[in-house]
């Protein structure tokens, strides 16, 4: 009779070994440099001068919107890796040379999968993020190239804390989420800021949930605006009507892609024409870009 047991596992190669150090070293490098940043809260109307635009950029099923005012820009997720080389096109287009900021709202692929070719390309600022905790640090190979092009990029990684307003030149906007200290839900992760520019205000969202929404609201953060970076892609899992009727926007930008399921729900599109809202789609209208002087907001689209 043939002996019988149980199989070895073949020993790991010592390539495997160092990729595997690599990534711990790493991810060990971006932690030490997670800050706080602590900023005056500007609570009273700033002056400005000039226009700031906003581009919703069509990443199909994904989220990437680039802030711009004067020599100063600020871009808020990088969309899939698919679509990184037409963000960093318009970018360059645009004549930037520099970002100040990447906000990363959250590390999943569809906000940060393009951020490793854009970090790879363009001198950056800083990078802010949420502070993760060792039970939802994603392990996946995307969340391994952003930071290991972070760490080559020699941006500052800082962390979004509540409370906090960050501001380069014109742009300025302070932080409302994320509200919990660890879930196990990186949606609700994400990092919600409020901007303003003279007398118009804009909210951005992420993939923020029902949970955080409700959280917000019930704090009494101040929510209302005119434009609103509506959350999760227009899904059910996002905009209660109570969060929707505390924001209450003018207008309504949806990031999603051609053909996809419930993205946006129709409950969702319900609750906003039920304020009022202008709603924008990438799926529909492609890149969509708002221009304000700080009094008007106007709005032209690509398709």
């Amino acid at each position: 009779m043939a002996a019988t047991g149980t199989k070895k596992r073949a020993a790991p190669t010592q390539a495997t070994v160092r990729r595997i150090l690599y990534i711990i070293c790493v991810i060990i490098a971006v932690g030490v440099t997670l800050y706080n940043r602590n900023h005056t809260v500007v609570q009273t109307v700033q002056p400005v001068d000039g226009e700031m635009q906003i581009y919703f950029i069509d990443v199909v099923q994904a989220d990437c919107e680039l802030i711009v005012c004067g020599d100063h820009s600020v871009l808020v997720d990088g969309g899939e890796a698919a679509t990184a080389a037409d963000v960093l096109k318009r970018i360059n287009d645009l004549g930037i040379k520099k970002l100040d900021c990447i906000v990363a709202t959250h590390p999943h692929a569809d906000h940060i999968g393009g951020l490793p070719y854009i970090l790879d390309n363009i001198e950056v600022g800083e990078v802010l993020m949420p502070k993760l905790t060792k039970k939802n640090i994603p392990t996946t190979r995307t969340y391994e190239k952003f930071l290991t092009s972070l760490a080559n990029n020699g941006a500052k990684a800082v962390r979004a804390t509540p409370g906090d307003t960050h501001v380069y030149g014109d742009i300025r906007f302070q932080i409302l989420s994320p509200v919990f200290e660890q879930t196990e839900g990186l949606n609700n992760m994400s990092i919600v800021f409020r901007m303003e520019y003279g007398e118009t205000s804009f909210l951005f969202t992420g993939d923020a949930e029902k949970q955080v929404e409700r959280e917000l609201v019930s704090t009494g953060s101040t929510l209302k605006c005119d434009v609103l970076k509506v959350g999760h892609h227009g899904s059910a899992t996002s905009s209660t009507e109570e969060f929707i009727s505390a924001v209450a926007p003018r207008y309504a930008f949806i990031e999603c892609g051609d053909g996809t399921p419930s993205h946006p729900h129709r409950q969702t599109l319900d609750r906003l024409a039920a304020v009022g809202a202008q709603v924008y789609r990438t799926d529909l209208n492609g890149t969509i870009i708002l221009t304000t002087d700080g009094k008007n907001i106007t709005v032209t689209t690509e398709k």
